[in-house]
């Protein structure tokens, strides 16, 4: 491949960039600009990105109502009310905290509507007929979902054999063929200083996962989601060791995500791309998919880093981690791997070999990649997504789903 044939494909791909993006703003609506600078400023402000995110993590999850506002009014008074936030939802959040815990009955119906109202389009109810009616909606419009059950902190045993039986529940629907899932939310209690005793707990957790979504008809996809950096040897692992040792997994289709934020993140695909070669050398299995992301959990790390003295995991700029999620891309197009995933919020700086938006999945020309699937979170870009739909003519998208209440 000479220069100039790489030199062409840079512009082709900064042109088909800029081509999407103007289709999305003139495409994207009032509303639409306002939920996406709204979302952008709670995206941006730390402490409302927390408080958000556990609201809808835990406090939409109790049922009863003065559980649920005990701990709606320890969280704002944890956090505290973020700037970030409108005048009117500042002073609701000041005062229904101060009131829940007095008039649960009251208040924590108004609260429950208003995180819903926030979070609507990206968090869908995991009640029929609300998840069956947009699932159906979605599909119509060309628009395929990665289901990923919301609720990832679990404190018990109980509430894993709870979250593992809700997976597989999920698994056996027959609108569900994508799911995701995080180890932390099938096991409890995870030590990393006890790995090999660990392991064994999320492989059993994951044979039952597995074993669902391999009788599933048609196969339910699986794919490991990555987390904050103690984790993503234990994924690995898990999923190589059950997939090598299991014939019956042999033409079993998962995936597992690989975070660009990470610098370890280009030996493990090193590592999985010659697990994945060695493991098929006849053809005969399936392909592993590996999705590409930059990574969702810096401020965290920074955290974690900082409190015990450490030097963060993840890369310090944008600038290296947009350089490592581009490498990490171009590794994969020249490797074996036929099944890749490119993931993100937003339409993706240019990349060389292969260039989408939104999480999109279309056939590959490059002989390294059968399939792609570009991704998105469901209703963070909309009109991207929709530019991303008329120019590739299939869409994907991961999509958050409330899980069962914790009582």
């Amino acid at each position: 491949m000479d220069s100039s044939d790489d030199s062409g494909r840079a512009e082709r791909a900064v042109a088909l960039a800029e081509r999407l993006l103007r289709d999305a703003q003139r495409g994207i609506s009032r509303s639409e600009r306002r939920r996406q600078a709204r979302l952008a400023r709670i995206v941006a402000d730390p402490q409302a990105r927390e408080l958000v995110q556990q609201l809808t993590d835990e406090v939409l999850r109790l049922e009863r109502p003065r559980r649920a506002a005990e701990r709606f009014a320890r969280l704002v008074t944890e956090h505290g009310v973020p700037r970030s936030l409108g005048p009117l939802d500042r002073r609701l959040l000041a005062v229904g905290a101060r009131l829940a815990t007095r008039l649960p009955a009251v208040v924590m119906p108004l609260a429950t509507r208003r995180i819903i109202a926030e979070t609507r389009g990206l968090v869908i109810p995991a009640e029929d007929p609300a998840l069956a009616g947009h699932v159906t909606a979605r599909r119509a419009a060309g628009v395929d979902l990665n289901l990923n059950l919301l609720g990832e902190a679990i404190l018990s045993d109980d509430e894993a054999a709870e979250r593992v039986r809700r997976l597989v529940e999920v698994i056996r629907r027959p609108d569900v063929n994508y799911l995701s899932v995080k180890i932390s939310a099938i096991c409890a209690l995870l030590d990393v200083y006890a790995y090999d005793h660990s392991l064994g707990r999320i492989r059993q957790a994951l044979e039952t996962v597995f074993d669902a979504a391999a009788a599933a008809s048609p196969t339910v996809f699986v794919n490991l989601d990555m987390e904050e950096y103690r984790r993503p040897a234990p994924h690995r692992s898990t999923r190589s060791r059950r997939c090598s040792t299991c014939r019956e997994f042999a033409g079993f289709h998962a995936g597992i995500v690989l975070q660009a934020y990470l610098p370890d993140s280009h030996d493990v695909f090193d590592h999985l791309a010659g697990w994945a070669q060695a493991r098929a050398p006849t053809g005969e299995a399936a392909p592993i998919k590996i999705r590409i992301v930059k990574g969702a959990n810096l401020a965290m790390e920074r955290v974690d880093a900082e409190q015990h003295g450490w030097v963060q995991a993840p890369y310090a700029t944008k600038a290296e981690v947009d350089a490592s999620y581009k490498r990490l891309l171009g590794s994969v197009l020249v490797s074996s791997c036929r099944r890749v995933g490119a993931g993100g919020c937003r339409q993706p700086q240019p990349v060389r070999h292969r260039l989408g938006a939104g999480r999109c999945e279309t056939s590959s020309r490059h002989p390294g990649a059968a399939r792609w699937t570009i991704e998105m979170l469901e209703g963070m870009v909309p009109a991207q997504a929709r530019a991303t739909l008329a120019a590739a003519g299939v869409v994907a998208a991961v999509l958050h789903r409330s899980c069962a209440p914790r009582r």
